[in-house]
């Protein structure tokens, strides 16, 4: 605050007799002009924009009359007051900064003054934008309380929001906003204040109602309801804490469209033939939609069916010329007649299988269709081999067994890498399907099959993994002991030549085979390394014969198809496949092979008083490989009753087996002093036999064969 006053005549003359001047008698004497002071506004006061106020002063001091004060806004005149208390109003002034002053002026034209500075502050603007002011919103009500603040000569310090007087929060950067979380019904006020930097404050305010959505229900027709009229009036009522606004329908998913009335309503509707949904909603006076209300009818429309049959057999579940409804789902059943199957259902629905199920149409025809059994003449067992063409390999060889009942139904066991899976289904009138076959931890199998129906009593296909294809081959088995004996009854003994393929055995392998009236053969044998096989599986029309031996724990194989030839040196013969795995730990050719023979059999009568078992008196035996120092030939005598002698200086055992054609023995290496036990069998059609012994790492040959 500055004070300004001119000093009077009295006090002049006071000063100077103080420093010893001297002052003339009869100088004439003015009055002390009084002080003026600004009370309010005070000095640094911060008003609000637009600012009303008053300016108003004291006076103090002096004995001179006050003639006026004036006053200014800086430098504007702002008013004159003659009279005490002296004060002007300000009206509106805009924000700022501005400086204040009163000057006093006496009777003598003395004049004092009084300053103070103030701050006219403008207000931030503050705006609630969420929710709307007199929002409705669905209970319980979550939502933000959002609003926007700006301060054009300051800045923003902080913004609060209420609920009532309750705080939700404070926030001193934007966004400014705050989560309320399920608010119940109620009527509610919601505020928030903004602070500037000043301390200026403005708040804003909202009201808002929390409520239950609108409800409506259907009052016709009733759900599930059965319609036959042409044309449908559809009514219900709805409520609402409010206003109800306005109710909208919808026809089977199209477009909501309004319903005449609101707390009552209604629509009329033409519905297709069918079950049709109907959905309403209420929307009420603040936007809010109800839950909406769905409600299923049926239109009965009728129409007649015409359904024909084509071939031998009858249709059950509705009858030709009968009304059924248009859109409604039904069932047919077509039963085939003796020696006929069902074929496929024709007209305006389809399919394959026998029972039909299907939509009504308008004038709906059908016709199910029935042939001649097929599978009549191919129903039986299938037996046979997969692998692929190119190259057996373990990984997608293995056999077979198909069973086809007389209506085309079959179920099959496949063995591939010794494990098993089973598959069903039905063939169609072709002969043909594919099954999916799942297996834990790979890929799927894919098999297709495709029964010959004409006559040839065979099956062919394929089975896939998605990376390999190995082509299948079976035969149906046709032999029965009591109606049809199966011609090639009786024994058989076989050999498995070695191959010339290094790093395999120069061994042979050797086997007996009994084939019964039935046509089923078994076969029993060891391999060249001592592996031990066997196989059952009945034979083909033709004699073929599907040898399959998962061996080495499941990780090898035999397989191969073997013919009964009949031929003036062998009646059995056939390309084998050999696979053996790498096995470290094996005592015999642990690095494992591929190897394929050509295997040889002979029929085998049993030696008795009218035959002998060979052909032969006069014999040798020959053993090579199999770890011997050198090849040994030892020359032998076979006496009419099979009982062998040998004939050389080394020693040799043998006897052979009358009923079965195998024989054994041993030998004597003498320039390793080892002996060596050997086994095999004989092929009576060639005068011969062959076998196998094992030495220490590999195995060897034994021939049987005649002297000269």
């Amino acid at each position: 605050m500055n004070r300004e006053s001119t000093f009077g005549l009295p006090k002049l003359v006071f000063a100077l007799a103080l420093f010893g001047a001297v002052v003339p008698v009869g100088l004439p004497l003015r009055a002390a002009t009084p002080l003026v002071t600004i009370t309010s506004p005070t000095n640094g006061a911060v008003l609000s924009a637009p600012a009303s106020f008053t300016i108003r002063t004291s006076i103090s001091g002096g004995n001179s009359s006050v003639t006026q004060v004036e006053f200014f806004v800086g430098t504007n005149s702002v008013g004159i007051d003659n009279n005490n208390p002296y004060r002007v109003d300000v009206d509106n002034l805009p924000g700022g900064v501005y400086t204040l002053r009163a000057i006093l002026t006496d009777n003598g034209g003395g004049k004092s003054t009084s300053a103070v500075d103030v701050v006219v502050n403008i207000l931030p603007s503050l705006s609630i934008t969420n929710p709307a002011d007199g929002a409705g919103l669905i209970a319980p009500a979550t939502f933000s309380l959002a609003a926007t603040a700006d301060d054009s000569d300051g800045t923003v310090a902080q913004v609060q929001f209420f609920r009532g007087t309750t705080s939700l929060g404070i926030l001193t950067n934007p966004p400014y906003a705050v989560q309320v979380r399920n608010l119940g019904v109620g009527t509610y006020t919601y505020s928030a204040v903004a602070t500037d930097n000043r301390g200026g404050t403005t708040r804003a305010s909202i009201d808002l109602v929390a409520k239950n959505r609108p409800v409506l229900a259907y009052t016709s027709p009733a759900a599930g309801a059965r319609l036959v009229a042409f044309t449908n009036i559809i009514a219900g009522t709805a409520s609402d804490s409010a206003r109800v606004l306005l109710v909208e329908s919808s026809v089977n998913g199209g477009v909501f469209a309004p319903a005449n009335g609101s707390n009552n309503w209604n629509f009329q509707v033409v519905l297709p033939a069918g079950t049709n949904v109907l959905r309403v909603r209420a929307t009420d006076k603040f936007g809010n939609l109800s839950l909406t209300n769905a409600r299923s009818v049926f239109q009965v429309v009728p129409s007649p069916l015409t359904l024909t049959t084509n071939g031998v057999g009858v249709v059950a579940g509705a009858t030709n010329g009968q009304l059924l409804e248009v859109a409604r789902g039904y069932r047919l059943t077509a039963t085939p007649g003796t020696g006929y199957v069902f074929s496929n259902w024709t007209g305006q629905a389809s399919g394959t299988l026998p029972t039909l199920n299907f939509l009504m149409v308008t004038n709906m025809v059908l016709q199910a269709n029935f042939v001649p059994n097929p599978f009549l003449r191919v129903s039986g067992t299938f037996n046979g081999l997969y692998f692929e063409t190119n190259a057996v390999r373990h990984e997608s060889s293995g056999d077979v067994r198909l069973r086809v009942n007389t209506s085309g139904r079959y179920s099959a066991v496949l063995r591939l890498a010794g494990r098993r899976y089973a598959t069903s289904g039905q063939l169609d009138l072709q002969g043909k399907a594919t099954n999916s076959i799942a297996r834990t931890g790979t890929n799927a199998l894919t098999v297709t099959w495709a029964v010959d129906l004409h006559g040839l009593d065979i099956v062919t296909g394929t089975v896939s993994d998605g990376q390999w294809v190995a082509a299948l081959t079976g035969d149906r088995a046709l032999f029965n002991a009591a109606t049809n004996s199966c011609p090639y009854l009786g024994r058989s003994t076989f050999i498995l030549p070695p191959s010339a393929m290094a790093g395999t055995p120069d061994a042979d392998g050797w086997g007996t085979l009994k084939v019964s009236a039935s046509g089923v053969a078994v076969g029993v044998g060891c391999l060249g390394d001592g592996t031990k096989i066997t196989r059952k599986a009945p034979l083909s029309k033709s004699g073929a014969w599907p040898l399959y031996a998962p061996l080495y724990q499941l990780r090898g194989l035999l397989i191969g198809w073997v013919q009964c030839t009949n031929r003036p040196l062998d009646d059995w013969s056939g390309l084998v496949d050999w696979l053996k795995p790498t096995q470290l730990a094996a005592a015999y050719y642990p690095g494992g092979f591929t190897n394929q023979t050509s295997l040889t059999g002979s029929r085998f009568t049993p030696a008795g008083v009218t035959n002998r078992l060979l052909a032969l008196t006069h014999g040798a035996v020959i053993l090579q490989g199999g770890n011997l120092s050198q090849s040994w030939t030892n020359a032998i005598v076979l006496d009419p009753n099979s009982r062998v002698s040998n004939a050389s200086p080394n020693r040799l055992t043998m006897t052979l087996s009358p009923s079965t054609g195998q024989f054994k023995g041993s030998f004597v290496d003498t320039a390793a002093v080892r002996t060596v036990s050997f086994t095999g069998v004989v092929l009576q059609k060639s005068t011969n036999g062959a076998g196998y012994f094992l030495g220490t790492n590999q195995s060897g040959r034994v021939l049987l064969e005649a002297r000269p």
